[in-house]
């Protein structure tokens, strides 16, 4: 077979590279691109999830005490998903939009820096390529700290680049600003910092850097956002990185294990990074195989600066699977790709031709539209009617919320100000209660240390865990003897969060969760029987 003679054909089947006639157009279609998006997967969140995200009501329920740390992240999540659903009015399904907004930020900062060194047409597809990743799509729909570190990466490398090219203060400040938010949204943020030390280190722009005053400010600017949070884990035990050394599963088993059990987790990572993000690679080097003969060779410091951003959290997310023998959960890469679309289209340099262009758009609609129809069986029909057992996202929380809430001011005439579940039953039922009570979790005040259990003696509480397989959570005993209280315990099935739409389409009912529940009656009042 003449290959050269095969790829001579495609080529000319792909047509010429034709900037004159796709760049206005690119420069009109992307704020139409980027609304439709928005739009597409904030609706398709509300229309077809049944139940808030436990990690939204969680941020929900830290965000309540104004605080510098939590037990899992530190402080800027909280807030900023507090202040969102304040400024939303209060509605839960706030966060169906703010996750699309923060992915909305993180495509006009691909879309700025793009245009300041590729042709508008090149720097929306980069922004295209990132639709594929479904990071961008079916997991954007829960309002999460790694969602939020979307846009707040992307600000930072895009402040961070304008700093280094222009070595302006104001440039150095937003770049300390969002570099701090950033870490101060989730500690992973330092995977980003490590490569942009990097840039500064080993390229002529970044160690110029050193004789300015604006990197230093930099640095003092996150140092002071930072600080805080620094000094209340100092005064909580490190509450924090105990949750992360176990949420990584870094216990002494497995540091001992060897060089085998590190390569296992090291090629698990990489499989995860693969079966999320693989599809619009493939697309990209079937299509856009023919380099541009058009324009000069990129410049060393572009490329250096998108391979460190784009590449470089991955590659230490790798290698601390390697060395350590350490899980990664897969959602951690969330904020990891939004450079590779630009990484790709800078270094690489393909042609661009309207028959390409095309060909990438309409793998990017088959795709996205799978998309959708995994995204809408699952969580309509799969979650809520097959499986047998319930996710966060089924778990009856607007349900159980109100009516134990009904019940309890029945039964004691007076507010509910506490329950004790579960991190999942606690956040659920402080969301959908009227009466919003404070979370204790598990009973555990490293958990909450907003908490206090003579106050919870004086007002009582609601203890709730879900029952599976008849087996009660190691917490309950603990409460019932520390708070000296035996109190009789019902159960009652509920059927799985839905969306009323769908049940009255398909007539009949989810499947149900079996909710335990007792309450711990407060001091002095007399329950009604």
């Amino acid at each position: 077979m003449d290959f050269s003679n095969a790829y001579k054909k495609v080529c000319e089947f792909m047509g010429d590279d034709c900037p004159e006639k796709l760049d206005p157009l690119a420069i009109k279609l992307f704020p139409l691109i980027v609304l439709f998006w928005f739009l597409l997967w904030a609706f398709a969140a509300f229309c077809c999830l049944g139940n808030i995200p436990v990690d939204v009501s969680e941020n929900l329920a830290w965000g309540r005490h104004i605080q510098f740390g939590y037990d899992k992240n530190p402080y800027v999540g909280a807030l900023l998903s507090r202040l969102l659903y304040v400024t939303f009015g209060r509605i839960p399904e706030f966060s169906y939009f703010a996750g699309q907004l923060s992915l909305s930020i993180a495509f006009i900062c691909v879309w700025i820096l793009c245009r300041k060194i590729m042709s508008p047409a090149k720097a929306l597809l980069a922004v295209v390529f990132l639709f594929s990743i479904r990071f961008f799509s079916t997991w954007s729909v829960e309002f999460n700290d790694d969602i939020m570190e979307m846009s707040l990466w992307a600000l930072t490398v895009l402040f961070f680049y304008n700093s280094l090219k222009k070595q302006k203060i104001k440039d150095w400040l937003l770049t300390g600003l969002f570099a701090g938010l950033s870490f101060m949204t989730k500690y992973y943020g330092v995977v980003l910092f490590a490569p942009m030390g990097l840039v500064v280190l080993f390229s002529p722009q970044g160690r110029a850097s050193f004789k300015k005053a604006g990197m230093y400010l930099a640095v003092l600017v996150f140092i002071l956002l930072s600080l805080p949070n620094l000094i209340w884990l100092y005064q909580n035990e490190f509450v924090a990185f105990s949750y992360a050394l176990g949420r990584a599963n870094l216990d002494s088993e497995v540091v001992r294990k060897g060089l085998s059990f590190r390569f296992s987790k090291f090629f698990e990572v990489i499989g995860a990074s693969i079966e999320m993000a693989i599809p619009p690679f493939i697309a990209f080097a079937l299509i856009f195989f023919k380099r541009s003969w058009r324009g000069a060779a990129a410049p060393f410091f572009e490329k250096f600066f998108l391979g460190a951003v784009a590449l470089g959290p991955l590659t230490l997310t790798f290698l601390f699977a390697l060395l350590t023998g350490g899980d990664v959960k897969t959602s951690w890469l969330t904020p990891c790709y939004t450079w590779t679309g630009a990484f790709l289209f800078y270094t690489w340099n393909p042609s661009i031709s309207i028959r390409q262009a095309g060909l990438f758009s309409v793998f990017t609609v088959i795709f996205v539209f799978a998309c959708l129809v995994y995204f809408g069986s699952k969580e309509l029909y799969l979650k809520p009617f097959v499986k047998n057992w319930s996710s966060y996202e089924t778990y009856p929380g607007q349900m159980v919320g109100s009516e134990l809430t009904r019940l309890w001011n029945k039964k004691f005439r007076t507010r509910l100000k506490y329950v004790i579940s579960s991190r999942e039953g606690a956040c659920n039922f402080a969301m959908y209660s009227s009466d919003e009570p404070e979370v204790y979790f598990s009973a555990n005040r490293l958990f909450s240390n907003w908490i206090d259990e003579e106050d919870i003696k004086k007002c009582g509480a609601l203890v709730l865990w879900e029952r599976e397989d008849s087996e009660r959570p190691g917490w309950l005993d603990d409460i019932y003897q520390r708070f000296n209280a035996r109190p009789k315990v019902f159960v009652k099935a509920y059927p799985r969060a839905s969306k009323p739409w769908f049940r009255a389409l398909l007539g009949r009912e989810p499947k149900t969760t079996d909710i335990c529940y007792a309450f711990l009656a407060p001091q002095e009042i007399k329950p009604e029987e």
